[in-house]
């Protein structure tokens, strides 16, 4: 017989692909289920936070990354997850400093670099967003969308040689990519 931890994780895991699939309700019953046999699985909280942002709760979605970062304060994922619920709360200085926080904890993380960079580009900080585009851009350099939020950036600082230069490379990739 199993451990109500070990079917939290089996819950959580479902969970997971379920969310993969796009099957956002059906994932949100997985987690939920997780949480109740084990109120300390942080994965679950997290996931279940992925579901609540999916179906534009970004408030519950907050608390739910809120927890998982209780539970787990050293796992860059949850800090960018809450990134994500801030973003879609307009709350950018708070996404940002969450952002920040993953990075800190897992350096090459592609995602927290675009919400960091989203959030840079909503607060009009464009020189550390090109600064930060940059690095993405490093990361991934087939995501066509950083050209285009770096060309934005250089644009309203003025410089129109350079952002059509990276408008250039977002269509060369997108003619690329088809």
């Amino acid at each position: 017989m199993q451990s109500k931890n070990d079917q939290a994780k089996i819950f959580c895991k479902t969970g997971m692909q379920l969310l993969g699939l796009k099957k956002t309700e059906e994932a949100l019953n997985y987690f939920n289920a997780a949480i109740e046999l084990n109120p300390q699985h942080a994965e679950s909280y997290s996931g279940k936070g992925s579901c609540l942002i999916n179906l534009e709760k970004a408030e519950e979605a907050l608390n739910c990354f809120n927890a998982a970062i209780f539970l787990k304060p050293d796992v860059a994922e949850f800090f960018n997850n809450k990134s994500c619920a801030l973003l879609k709360l307009e709350r950018f200085y708070e996404s940002l400093e969450c952002a920040d926080k993953a990075i800190e904890l897992k350096q090459s993380f592609f995602q927290a670099y675009c919400n960091k960079i989203l959030s840079l580009s909503s607060l009009k900080r464009y020189e550390e967003l090109i600064k930060y585009a940059d690095i993405a851009i490093d990361l991934n350099p087939e995501f066509i969308q950083l050209y285009k939020i770096k060309a934005s950036a250089l644009f309203q600082l003025k410089k129109y040689e350079e952002s059509k230069v990276f408008f250039k490379k977002a269509k060369d990739l997108e003619f690329m990519q088809k």
